[in-house]
C-alpha cells in the first residue's frame, strides 16, 4: 500500500509541475494577452473538438 501511494504522490507532483511549465512559457512568451491564448488554444484540429 505504501509503494501505490508514493506512485500516486509522484504522479501528482509531475501532472502539477509539467503543465505549470508550459503555462510559464506561454506566458514569457506571450504575456497576459487573451487572444494569444485562445489561438494557442485552437491552434491545431485535434484541440478544436
Amino acid at each position: 500500500m505504501k509503494h501505490l501511494q508514493a506512485i500516486y504522490l509522484l504522479l501528482f507532483v509531475i501532472g502539477s509541475i509539467v503543465p505549470g511549465y508550459f503555462f510559464i512559457q506561454f506566458l514569457n512568451e506571450d504575456g497576459l494577452e487573451p487572444n494569444a491564448f485562445v489561438k494557442a488554444i485552437f491552434a491545431t484540429n485535434p484541440s478544436k473538438f
